[in-house]
């Protein structure tokens, strides 16, 4: 009778920290949730403040050059002030950071209300979404 009592104690605790462990659980799920929510909404962001920016450039630079320069550009990663762009090759990078560069900030920079900072890598040196 003793080890019957025993069992159904260790029984009782045993659910009670299993239904601990669900609660637990389902409290993580939510905020990976909510983070890949944040993570793709800011992501939606970013394309939307460069798509603004883009619109702004149109018009002041030659429609060739834009097609050809701008419009190439891509946002690898955004992250504190800082927008990171990857060109399709050196030529393209060189020429819109010696002709644009300071128009891209300054779009940008409009579209955010604050200070931007802009960076350009080739696509072969950016890895991982991180700005190297």
């Amino acid at each position: 009778m003793i080890k019957s009592k025993k069992a159904s104690v260790e029984v009782a605790k045993l659910k009670q920290k299993r239904k601990l462990l669900h609660s637990q659980l389902n409290k993580i799920e939510e905020k990976i949730s909510k983070l890949e929510r944040s993570d793709y909404d800011f992501k939606l962001e970013s394309d939307h403040i460069w798509a603004r920016a883009r619109k702004s450039l149109r018009t002041v630079m030659r429609p060739g050059y834009f097609k050809a320069f701008i419009l190439s550009l891509k946002v690898a990663r955004r992250r504190d002030g800082t927008w990171l762009f990857k060109g399709e090759d050196r030529f393209s990078v060189d020429w819109v950071q010696d002709h644009y560069f300071k128009h891209i900030e300054r779009a940008l920079s409009k579209i955010q209300k604050k200070e931007v900072r802009v960076v350009f890598q080739l696509p072969s040196l950016v890895r991982g979404g991180d700005l190297i």
